[in-house]
């Protein structure tokens, strides 16, 4: 049997060579932006936690942590999502994560791209890394869909890509059915970070920011072993949960 990312491979050449041109986030016609207008207004209304990737209500005063972060310190410098995780991005990122569609390439790697240059560029990088699978998960799907996207990113932006420095040394349970704390439970010790990343600083890729628990499980594995400093980009992240939002 072919790796599941094949499945969808003429779906994905045709978007290569004639794109759709659709808004990533709600599907409408946007032939000159990867959003259309109404949802790259909504954007640049979007307000992130200061200290992770969750999003907030522009009701809550400026400069506060998130509910999580208020009750937790994250070891991770900095953390990032291009939008929210809902509407049709959603299903994007699913369709891209456990169906194998590698056309969704197509509208995710743009969204990277431009929280990347809003939110990091001007950081002195060294490394780019994806979250990794473990070998049981990568054997089931036959392919990581953080390490696909990441690729692609470390070769427009031009940094290394070396996903072969961090490790998920064992599986774990799926976490989408668990608790954030039965998260951070379940991930403690399930990564572990070769010793080229001492002394680097590192940009730790990955598709959606939830609770924060593989970041920062990811995070400490990499500090552990003498990186200096990790900053964390995903495609998507939830609403602080004390907002009331999904």
């Amino acid at each position: 049997m072919r790796p599941p990312h094949f499945k969808h491979w003429k779906k994905a050449a045709a978007e290569l060579l004639f794109p759709r041109r659709l808004c990533a986030f709600c599907g409408a016609e946007s032939p000159q932006d990867i959003l259309c207008p109404d949802c790259r207004r909504a954007k640049e209304n979007l307000r992130s936690c200061p200290s992770c990737a969750t999003f907030l209500l522009p009701t809550k005063p400026k400069d506060q942590p998130c509910s999580s972060c208020r009750s937790l310190q994250r070891p991770f410098r900095r953390a990032r999502a291009a939008l929210p995780y809902e509407g049709l991005l959603r299903q994007r990122l699913l369709d891209f994560k456990y169906e194998g569609d590698s056309s969704q390439q197509a509208y995710l790697l743009p969204l990277l791209q431009e929280t990347f240059s809003r939110s990091f560029a001007e950081l002195q990088l060294d490394l780019l890394l994806p979250v990794p699978l473990s070998a049981q998960r990568y054997l089931e799907r036959g392919y990581n869909h953080a390490e696909m996207l990441s690729s692609l990113l470390a070769a427009e932006i031009g940094l290394p890509h070396r996903p072969e420095l961090l490790i998920r040394s064992r599986n774990t349970a799926h976490l989408a059915k668990l608790s954030p704390q039965q998260r951070f439970r379940e991930l403690r010790g399930a990564f572990f970070a070769e010793p080229g990343c001492a002394g680097r600083s590192i940009l730790l890729v990955d598709d959606i920011f939830t609770s924060g628990a593989t970041a920062s499980a990811c995070t400490q594995a990499l500090l552990k072993a003498g990186a200096k400093a990790v900053y964390v980009l995903t495609v998507a992240a939830g609403w602080d949960p004390g907002d009331g939002q999904s």
